[in-house]
């Protein structure tokens, strides 16, 4: 075997064990116009790390390729946030620019729940509940659930259907940058 390839097959190892995201469940339910997505993951990096990225509004436009800009415009006394997210996304030839503003509240360690304000939205209502939570031998368990109901057309038949898909999808790639960002600022 030459020099190249020994290097590449010790690569791969190092990423595959580096990257040992575990998706444990996920649901996406869609009724009358709502959807509802219960997702929880185990990521193999530390709590407090994976708990500031996704409180870092400013730039969650890095773990998910749909939020195409991502900014956090005030923040009360009473520790409410707003965080003003663009959004493009595809369903088949359909493609659709939203936008998404959301009130947070943080607990500041493993608890995070933003609800959609419709006035300043493309989304009738919506709430997420994150709960980040350290799961032991440098784990995290992130627990999501999320009801979410556009404002806008959504393609009758296959849209709720591909845009299912598509949430899962997301949600497992915005698990895999979290990890790797995480363990990159540890140097892990």
């Amino acid at each position: 075997m030459t020099r190249f390839a020994v290097t590449a097959v010790l690569q791969l190892c190092v990423f595959i064990a580096v990257h040992a995201t575990e998706i444990l469940h996920n649901s996406v339910q869609y009724t009358d116009g709502i959807y509802i997505v219960e997702f929880e993951a185990l990521v193999s990096a530390e709590q407090p790390e994976i708990y500031a990225l996704l409180t870092d509004y400013n730039h969650l436009y890095l773990l998910n390729d749909t939020i195409t800009e991502s900014e956090m415009i005030s923040e009360q006394i009473d520790l409410i946030k707003t965080c003003r997210l663009m959004l493009h996304t595809c369903i088949l030839y359909f493609c659709r620019d939203a936008v998404m503003v959301e009130d947070i509240r943080e607990n500041g360690s493993d608890m995070v729940v933003a609800t959609v304000n419709p006035a300043r939205s493309d989304f009738s209502s919506g709430r997420s509940e994150w709960k980040i939570l350290p799961a032991g031998a440098g784990q995290t368990r992130i627990v999501l659930r999320r009801t979410l109901e556009p404002s806008f057309w959504v393609p009758p038949l296959i849209g709720p259907w591909v845009i299912k898909n598509k949430m899962v999808q997301e949600l497992s790639v915005m698990l895999e940058r979290l990890e790797q960002y995480a363990n990159a600022e540890t140097g892990a």
